[in-house]
C-alpha cells in the first residue's frame, strides 16, 4: 500500500527573497492598463477593464494591495494614454488603407490608358485607324495628363487690358504704396471735412500750410473810414531831447 503524500504547509510570515511572487504583477498591470476583449452577443467585441474587487477576488489578494499597486504605477493615467495611442494607430491604419486603395485605382486607370495607347499605335501602324481621326487620341491624352497632375489643355489664352484698366491699376498701386509708407514711418494722416455752400468739399490734410487755410479777417469798419485813413499824411513824432549826465550828480 503506497504511503500517503505528506502535505506541505505554507511557511508563516514573510516569504523568502528567492521565492516567486505570490501576486502576478505583470498580469494585473496588463489588465489595469490595456484591459481584456469581451464578446457581447449582437455587438462588436469591446474592451473591458476589471475593477479592483474583481482582481482581488480572482488572484486571492487584498483589495488594498491592488489599489496600492495601481496608484504606485499610475495605471489609470497609463490607461488613458494607451487608449489615445490605440485610437491614433487605428486611424492611421484606416487612412493608409484608404490611400492605398485610391492609389491602386489610379494606377489601374493609368495602366488601362497606356494599354489603349499601345493598341492605338499598333492599329495606326497597321492602317486600321484613320490618320485624320485624332479626337479619341486627343481625349485620352488629356485624360492621362490630368491624372498625372499635368495640364489637361494645350490652349493659350491671351488677354489685353484697356487704357482705363491700366490707369485704374496704376492708381490703386500708388494708393497702396502711400498706405504702406505711412504705416512703416508711423505717421497718422487725419482727414477733416470742409463744408462750402451746404455741400461737402473734399477733405484736406492738416499738414497743409496755414496760409492756404487762413482767410483774411477784417474789422467792422466802413470803407469810407478806410479811405480817410489812407488820405491822412503820415507825421513823424518829434524826438525827445537827450539828457545830459551832468544834471544828475553821482550819489555819495
Amino acid at each position: 500500500m503506497p504511503s500517503p503524500i505528506p502535505r506541505t504547509r505554507a511557511k508563516p510570515g514573510r516569504p523568502a527573497k528567492a521565492d516567486p511572487p505570490r501576486i502576478p504583477h505583470e498580469e494585473i498591470d496588463r489588465l489595469l492598463v490595456y484591459g481584456e476583449m469581451v464578446e457581447v452577443e449582437g455587438k462588436e467585441p469591446e474592451v473591458h477593464y476589471p475593477t479592483y474587487r474583481q482582481l482581488a477576488d480572482k488572484y486571492g489578494v487584498s483589495l488594498s494591495s491592488i489599489a496600492e499597486y495601481s496608484k504606485r504605477h499610475r495605471c489609470r493615467r497609463r490607461r488613458g494614454e494607451a487608449a489615445m495611442r490605440v485610437a491614433t494607430r487605428a486611424e492611421d491604419k484606416l487612412v493608409e488603407k484608404r490611400a492605398s486603395k485610391l492609389a491602386m485605382n489610379k494606377s489601374n486607370v493609368l495602366a488601362i490608358i497606356d494599354e489603349y495607347l499601345n493598341q492605338f499605335r499598333q492599329a495606326l501602324q497597321e492602317g486600321r485607324v484613320r490618320v485624320d481621326a485624332v479626337s479619341d487620341f486627343n481625349t485620352i491624352m488629356r485624360l492621362k495628363e490630368f491624372l498625372e497632375g499635368g495640364a489637361d489643355s494645350r490652349q493659350e489664352v491671351h488677354t489685353t487690358l484697356t487704357l482705363e484698366q491700366l490707369q485704374l491699376k496704376h492708381k490703386q498701386a500708388l494708393q497702396r504704396q502711400d498706405e504702406v509708407e505711412s504705416e512703416l514711418t508711423g505717421t497718422v494722416v487725419s482727414r477733416k471735412l470742409v463744408v462750402t455752400e451746404g455741400k461737402p468739399a473734399p477733405a484736406r490734410d492738416e499738414d497743409e500750410s496755414d496760409e492756404e487755410d487762413a482767410e483774411p479777417v477784417l474789422n467792422d469798419v466802413d470803407d469810407e473810414e478806410l479811405e480817410d485813413d489812407e488820405e491822412e499824411p503820415f507825421v513823424r513824432a518829434p524826438a525827445l531831447p537827450a539828457l545830459s549826465r551832468a544834471k544828475f550828480p553821482k550819489g555819495k
